[in-house]
């Protein structure tokens, strides 16, 4: 056949007893195996031949043959089924040969196939199960008394089992009854379901009905894929809330804790619009860019909350800015509506905003208009909202009155706050005043100085001995 340029390929069980046939068989042949093959049977273009019994080195004494085209096209559609789950001969015959296993990954398709797959996999495990389950898991889980028993089996044997999974109002009893069977975590939005059997073993199933068995299953002992599924196990783990904490958040009423980084303009827009509609009282500090796209995209918003605190049913915003020649005018107008503004000499890339129940902060870098920043971080972390609320107070209490900064601006008076903290500096700032000075200098200075400010009185302002106490602190000069 060989020399007619015929192709001959075998499905075969490949054992330690018959492996020095099966090698013989590879000289001439493809040869693939797959566990658990029953029956007999050859398949060409043109014909099929079958057998049920097979005895060693006997002849075939009886075979069912047949050239009806679709019995034949039939059979072939089954051994093109069968050759693409089955293994290379070569990776079967390694296996045996050096004491190994074979590495493999299926899809089972059934309840019965999937479910003998998933008993035979957790009855090896001999330390830990470690799983990723969407809301309707637990209740599968509970609800199927096989799988279940599965488990307890598992753990009475000394297993370990973690789960991560979302808790919900509607699973919270079930997962209650698995708490007493494996260490759970809660994160929200869990898609999928997947487990790592001692780290050696992954099963994924992407549909599960609640109370009911799961019908399909991908099943895969590939080193490289176990590993990546562990470690995606590992990062979500991490991640999650203990249950104990979420079950108290759902028994309670309080609300969940997130932190969360969005990179979609439309979501962080989102999260915006959300803000303020939502929000019990608003602090924000930012840079003219940010105020701008607010004026842009949401203004109607905040002219809304600030109707509501002039009603006296919201807590009011308060915004901190750097106001200038360029964005006079644009503070204004939040000031036509009610926002109170103050200007501050501080000025820093980072925006933040508090609306009471979340922090949202960005790094402004040239944003303009209606631009909105690609990293946006959102969270409702008390520890953040507090340290934010705090630094904001504190630039609120040092900030001055928008208006007047704005009236000063307009009439060109330049004023100007600064931070020395250099001796040669402060001298020359003092001379520079003195020399300025067309009334009067007025000093207030500390009892053992008063010989200084004596000589700087008698040499006059032109002197080189400045007379006076500077208390200066760290900080950045600015206007």
């Amino acid at each position: 056949m060989e020399g007619r340029g015929i192709k001959l390929r075998f499905i075969t069980e490949i054992t330690k007893d018959n492996l020095r046939h099966c090698k013989e068989m590879m000289e001439f042949a493809e040869l693939r195996h797959l566990d658990g093959i029953k029956g007999n049977f050859a398949v060409s273009d043109k014909g099929y031949v079958a057998t049920a019994r097979l005895q060693q080195e006997q002849p075939i004494v009886q075979v069912i043959s047949s050239n009806v085209m679709a019995m034949v096209e039939q059979n072939q559609y089954l051994f093109e089924t069968l050759w693409q789950k089955a293994v290379l001969a070569e990776q079967k015959v390694r296996e045996i040969e050096q004491g190994g296993r074979m590495e493999t990954t299926e899809v089972l398709n059934g309840t019965e196939s999937v479910f003998a797959k998933t008993a035979q996999v957790t009855a090896s495990a001999k330390k830990e199960i470690a799983g990723v389950a969407d809301q309707s898991m637990p209740s599968m889980i509970m609800g199927v008394e096989q799988t279940l028993q599965m488990l307890v089996d598992a753990v009475n044997r000394g297993v370990k089992a973690r789960v991560v999974t979302e808790i919900t109002r509607d699973n919270i009893q079930h997962v209650k009854e698995l708490m007493k069977l494996a260490e759970l975590r809660h994160m929200e939005g869990i898609r999928g379901n997947f487990g790592i059997y001692d780290r050696k073993e992954y099963m994924a199933t992407s549909v599960v009905q609640e109370g009911q068995p799961i019908a399909q299953l991908l099943y895969s002992n590939v080193d490289g894929m176990v590993k990546q599924q562990y470690f995606v196990f590992d990062m979500l783990w991490a991640r999650a809330l203990p249950a104990e904490d979420r079950i108290k958040q759902i028994e309670e009423g309080i609300e969940p804790y997130y932190a969360m980084s969005l990179s979609d303009p439309e979501e962080i827009g989102k999260a915006i619009g959300k803000s303020f509609k939502s929000s019990t009282a608003i602090m924000v500090y930012s840079g003219t860019g940010s105020m701008q796209m607010i004026r842009d995209r949401f203004f109607d918003g905040y002219r809304q909350v600030a109707a509501l605190h002039k009603e006296g049913r919201h807590g009011g915003i308060r915004w901190l800015v750097t106001v200038s020649s360029e964005n006079k005018d644009l503070v204004r107008e939040f000031i036509g509506i009610g926002v109170q503004v103050r200007h501050t000499r501080y000025q820093s890339p980072l925006t933040f905003a508090l609306d009471g129940r979340a922090l949202y902060s960005t790094v402004e870098e040239g944003l303009d208009g209606a631009a909105i920043s690609a990293n946006f971080f959102v969270t409702n972390e008390p520890a953040y909202r507090r340290q934010f609320a705090a630094l904001f107070d504190e630039l609120w209490d040092d900030a001055t009155d928008a208006m007047d900064k704005i009236k000063d601006i307009e009439a060109g008076i330049i004023s100007e706050t600064k931070v020395v903290d250099n001796p040669a500096k402060i001298e020359h700032l003092y001379k520079d005043m003195m020399g300025k000075a067309r009334a009067e200098i007025m000093l207030l200075i500390q009892t053992p100085d008063a010989s200084r400010l004596c000589k700087a009185k008698k040499a006059g302002p032109e002197t080189d001995t400045a007379a006076g106490v500077v208390a200066a602190r760290q900080g950045p000069a600015l206007d």
